[in-house]
């Protein structure tokens, strides 16, 4: 059932779409991707309005099933290699919520690290904190370790600092630091889907190990937070740290 609905609500109210990120579904720009998709109801009826407002009276459901919304949640996690920044795997592959546990509130990465990367990972259920953490206009810098099982010469090194376009995207790094002929520390302030992993293989250079070090003011040597383990924060403190 779809229908165009009046809405007329008080002010403490709040529209769907935030409501939905309230409720730790995803940030707000997946909320509007899942009510323009049909899938959420107010009081039965199928809302595709994101304007539309609700209040904690309300029964929404997404895909037949009631959500409300709940505490906001701000982790930490020190990311092991070999483990998906996602919810379940097809093949059965460990993911980072099996090391949270967290079975009554969903939350969801800001970003991502891929399989074999290891280091610091965001994990909240507030939609609006994540949409401020991932808008570029914030410039939240993000620090990285690599090591390769090779030499890193300086051709990668100048190109990537000066922005280089492998398959039609753009990869420009921040500042490349090196440490030894082996070891750069590159800090991003965009950061694109494998980035460095992209850029080093098309110079040929195999990384052996590549670990996020910092975001922002989050730095995991001042952390201390083991491998597998995440520390829990306000909303106020992983704010100052990461804005």
């Amino acid at each position: 059932m779809s229908l165009k609905v009046k809405n007329s609500r008080s002010n403490n109210d709040v529209r769907l779409q935030k409501f939905l990120s309230l409720s730790g579904i995803s940030s707000r720009r997946n909320s509007e991707n899942i009510i323009n998709q049909g899938r959420v109801k107010v009081n039965g009826v199928v809302i595709f309005d994101r304007s539309y407002r609700v209040n904690e009276n309300d029964n929404v459901e997404i895909d037949n099933k009631a959500i409300k919304p709940q505490r906001k949640i701000y982790l930490v996690l020190n990311k092991p290699e070999n483990y998906l920044c996602t919810h379940s795997d097809k093949f059965g592959r460990k993911t980072i919520y099996d090391l949270i546990k967290s079975e009554d509130i969903r939350i969801f990465s800001l970003g991502r690290l891929d399989y074999k990367s290891s280091g610091l990972i965001i994990l909240t259920n507030d939609g609006d904190f994540a949409n401020k953490v991932v808008h570029p206009s914030n410039n939240i810098i993000k620090e990285y370790n690599v090591l390769a099982d090779s030499t890193i010469n300086d051709d990668l090194i100048d190109h990537f600092l000066k922005g280089i376009k492998i398959n039609g995207i753009t990869y420009k790094a921040l500042n490349i630091e090196r440490k030894n002929k082996n070891t750069v520390i590159i800090r991003l302030n965009e950061g694109k889907k494998r980035e460095i992993r992209e850029v080093f293989k098309f110079f040929k250079i195999n990384v052996k190990e590549l670990k996020r070090t910092a975001i922002g003011n989050l730095k995991l040597d001042e952390l201390k937070i083991k491998q597998g383990h995440f520390k829990s924060f306000s909303y106020k403190e992983i704010i100052e740290k990461i804005l």
